[in-house]
């Protein structure tokens, strides 16, 4: 299971989406992430604790996606966002 470290949070500015931190996170994370829609998506969701296969189901709910699309998309965005240190795995 993985979710979003505390500190992070997506807002729509001018019509784009950005993972932005909050709290005390601002003075440690440097800059700000801009994302598309299904980046934006993915991350909301994250804010509670999910497998990468939940994440998987929920983007081929959600969008018209295949599913080796959604995989890959999925691990993706996983590896950078956790590349940021903005993910937390929960044993």
């Amino acid at each position: 299971m993985i979710r979003l470290k505390d500190g992070f949070t997506v807002r729509n500015i001018a019509g784009e989406y950005m993972a932005l931190p909050v709290g005390e996170n601002i003075a440690t994370f440097n800059g700000t992430v801009v994302l598309n829609e299904v980046s934006a998506f993915i991350i909301e969701k994250l804010k509670q604790p999910l497998s990468e296969d939940e994440l998987i189901k929920m983007l081929l709910s959600e969008y018209d996606v295949d599913e080796q699309t959604a995989q890959k998309d999925v691990k993706e965005l996983l590896k950078k966002l956790d590349g940021y240190g903005m993910l937390e795995k929960i044993v």
